[in-house]
């Protein structure tokens, strides 16, 4: 359990900074 509470904590940063870039890249 343990190693998927870390694996979903990984793909939920991976999702938060893919849509910070875009919001980023959108703002320019």
């Amino acid at each position: 359990m343990k190693h998927n509470s870390i694996l979903t904590r990984q793909i939920l940063q991976t999702t938060y900074g893919y849509k910070l870039t875009r919001s980023l890249h959108s703002a320019i």
